[in-house]
Order: structure tokens, then sequence, then C-alpha cells
């Protein structure tokens, strides 16, 4: 029985146009850094011109700043160029300064975009993965600003990490006098300011009210009574006292 037509394999050849699959080497000498708390996995990944097959070399370092130093010297002696790491945590920073510092680019990568093969994940495959990774420019860096971009972002983050701080113990102050029926509500708006510290002060050395500076608005809520009711507030909960 005979069929009209090209046979099938024949058909697809005349359609298709198959080119090679091959990844581009951007950087022939890189480095993948996989980060831990306390210790450092740095792989150096070599693909120079004339290679048949790329060569890896992977040792430990410590996390400490006298390793971190040891392993840019490391990868400097190898000839290292880039180095790609994961955003694991605040772990990643230190790793990044000193091989900044060194003169290596720093690729930093989501860790989800470079997510290993499960149940195959260990500290050198993991390192590997990302000097193939930073090799073939597999996948896109998060951006890191400069350095004194990031001091100054350090520096406000912990400006305003304080201010939080400073609103928390007033609002420590205010709860055990309001607790104890004190009503500094009612008093004055702010128990922090000028007359409240005068207030506080006098109440810790136990002055009688009348003694003690006050505004027209504390003396329509009744300041007199807060004297009183000083005794009720526990010692431990007491400013200064």
């Amino acid at each position: 029985m005979s069929h009209c037509g090209p046979a099938p394999a024949a058909a697809a050849d005349a359609r298709d146009a198959f080119s090679p699959d091959i990844l581009n080497v951007l950087r022939p000498r890189v480095a993948g850094i996989d980060v831990h708390k306390m210790q450092v996995t740095a792989t150096v990944r070599l693909c120079d011109p004339g290679c048949r097959q790329p060569q890896c070399a992977t040792r430990e370092f410590s996390a400490l700043p006298g390793g971190l130093r040891a392993m840019a010297g490391w990868a400097l002696s190898h000839g290292v160029t880039a180095a790609a790491m994961e955003g694991t945590g605040i772990f990643w920073k230190a790793p990044y300064e000193a091989l900044e510092n060194a003169g290596i680019e720093v690729e930093l990568f989501h860790a989800q975009h470079v997510r290993q093969i499960k149940g195959r994940k260990t500290d050198r495959n993991d390192s590997i993965w990302l000097a193939r990774v930073c090799q073939y420019g597999l996948a896109t860096p998060s951006y890191v600003p400069p350095q004194p971009f990031r001091d100054l972002r350090r520096t406000s983050r912990c400006r305003r990490t304080l201010t939080g701080d400073r609103s928390l113990v007033r609002n420590r102050i205010h709860k055990p006098l309001d607790h104890c029926g004190l009503g500094r509500g009612g008093a004055m708006s702010d128990i922090r300011g000028c007359n409240g510290h005068r207030v506080l002060k006098g109440l810790m050395d136990g002055r009688p009210s009348r003694s003690c500076p006050r505004s027209a608005a504390m003396c329509g809520a009744g300041w007199s009574c807060w004297s009183g009711c000083w005794r009720r507030v526990p010692t431990h909960l007491r400013c200064g006292g």
C-alpha cells in the first residue's frame, strides 16, 4: 500500500530549521558564595578560552572578618572578576563588602530566582550553581546601592528605630499612671514635656501638690489628687523612684 506525500521525518526536516543551543560564557573566571551565619562556602569556576571543560575548586571559610579577607584573597589569586551570592537575611552583607572592597564585582540574587533542585542541596552544590549562574548570566541580580547610600540607609533606619523606641518608652510611662488613676490625659497632652518632667519630679520627691509648678489646665483637672495617687504606683514602675 502506497501513500502520497513525503515521509513524516522528511517533512519535519523541511519545515524546521535547527540551530545549536550554546550557553555563552560571559565571565571566564567567577566565584559562587554560599553564605551561612558562621561559615562561607566559596567555589571558583574557571572557563578560560581554549579550556575544553570548566574547572572548579571549593573551599570553606569563616564568616568572621579574618575569614572573609582570606576568601577575597583566595578569589583574587585565581583571577576572579565577579562573584554571585544569595540574599540570605543580613548574613550576605559582610561577605558582599569584603569582596567589593577587594575589587570584585558582586551580584546578589533573590533566593527564589536561583533555587536548586530539591533534594540536591548542599553547601558545595549551591556554591557551584551560583558560580554557573554568574558565569552564564542565567538570572538578573538585585539592585544594591553604592556603599555611601547603604551607610545612609543604615543610619536612617537606625534613627527610625530609635524614634519608635522613644514612643514605646513614653507609653510605658503613661500606662502605670493611668492604671493608678492619676488621669494624666486630662491634665497635660505630653507627659514628657517640660511641665510633665517637673510634675513627675515633684511627685517622685514627695512634695505636696501646692509646691509643684502646674498650669491652669492642671488645676482645672483636679491635679491636687495626683500627689495622693502617686503612692499607689508600685515602686519598680516609678521613674527614678
